[in-house]
């Protein structure tokens, strides 16, 4: 029988080596885990001395983990205490005992008033549903937008076995197919002209402006700039996710009608990170957003669903897909899960798990 307790700093070289042989077949980690693990659960500047990672033991041995990221939301102006989920993991020999329901059970118990996962799969949608939680398939829809659609059709081809060779001779064709589709003004994927361009900003610059705004939602996150900067630390530190561009978008009276952040990767496809617009300003910003991935070289832009924009991302032609990982939520409160499911929340992948990207940090 597992014994569930706190999460302690001592306990990180064996959860680092229980996340090799749950998530990289047996292989141990980075040199470098240990210090990420105490970088993310013991000086975040988020942290909250009651909303504690968990794990499981079993004669002595470390056998189960699940990690908490705690983050502040509102509720209509009220404040919220937020467990966001992580890493959660069982020693591959225990998994017909009960210790994946322990863990997430007492997790779930926890004083916090709203835990949330976006990393899910469908065990653990399962597990999560069979506790009391439930799914927002809303929040699991990502969209793609091409930039250059034959160029990002042709990335993919190139990605198949086999295939490489096929991919270079049509490279020409391509280029001259994504030259008429986005120089056509009657073409789809034409970004229309933008009233005035985005100013690049720094990191530092954007946290102070995200971290004095509201954000109009029913329920958001509640920045402020020690943890933003401690965020986009993280976001743009030596394992980061490729190239992060931040930027400022002005408005007709010249203060800022939005803003927007993304990474754009080495394969050139550019992740949002954060997207924000005033309701009358959306358009402007997201071809602002199209325009800026597009003149760094971008063939694509994906992001998860942003119901504000919803309108305006159907408008650009961007396709849709809910087959990524699940966002899963419990909650005590019924209005703030409802506020999610009707696409009340704002809800970036700055505020999940996303950023955490415990895989890439860890296994390299």
């Amino acid at each position: 029988m597992s014994a569930l307790r706190r999460f302690e700093e001592g306990d990180i070289p064996a959860v680092a080596s229980l996340f090799g042989r749950v998530f990289l077949a047996g292989r141990s980690p980075s040199p470098a885990a240990d210090d990420y693990y105490r970088e993310i659960f013991f000086r975040s500047p988020l942290r909250d001395p009651e909303l504690t990672s968990l794990v499981a033991e079993a004669s002595g041995r470390v056998v189960g983990f699940v990690g908490v990221v705690p983050r502040r939301m509102s509720f209509r102006g009220r404040p919220l205490r937020v467990a966001v989920t992580t890493q959660f993991m069982v020693e591959p020999e225990q998994r017909h005992t009960l210790v994946a329901v322990d863990l997430l059970r007492r997790l779930l118990a926890g004083p916090q008033d709203l835990c949330l996962a976006d990393a899910a799969g469908r065990e653990g949608q399962r597990l999560w549903e069979a506790l009391g939680g439930q799914a927002s398939l809303l929040y699991r829809l990502h969209w793609t937008r091409p930039l250059r659609p034959y160029d990002y059709v042709l990335s993919v081809v190139r990605r198949r076995p086999g295939w490489g060779a096929l991919g270079a001779l049509a490279a020409p064709l391509a280029w001259a197919g994504d030259l008429a589709a986005t120089g056509l003004s009657s073409s789809p994927f034409a970004v229309a002209p933008a009233q005035a361009r985005a100013e690049e900003v720094s990191p530092h610059t954007l946290v102070s402006q995200v971290a004095a705004s509201d954000l109009g939602c029913v329920v958001q996150p509640v920045y402020d700039e020690p943890s933003l900067r401690w965020l986009f630390g993280l976001l743009d530190g030596p394992a980061r996710r490729g190239t992060l561009y931040c930027a400022l978008v002005p408005s007709r009276t010249r203060t800022p009608g939005g803003w927007f952040a993304f990474f754009l990767r080495p394969d050139r496809v550019a992740d949002v990170v954060l997207l924000y617009a005033r309701p009358t300003e959306r358009s402007e910003v997201l071809g602002q957003l199209f325009e800026a991935a597009g003149r760094l070289g971008a063939i694509a832009m994906r992001g998860r669903m942003e119901p504000a924009f919803a309108e305006e991302l159907n408008d650009a032609h961007a396709f849709f897909r809910c087959d990524g990982p699940l966002t899963l939520l419990h909650s005590p409160h019924s209005e703030v899960l409802s506020a999610f499911h009707q696409g009340q929340a704002f809800f970036s992948r700055l505020d999940g798990e996303w950023w955490i990207n415990f895989r890439q940090r860890v296994s390299s």
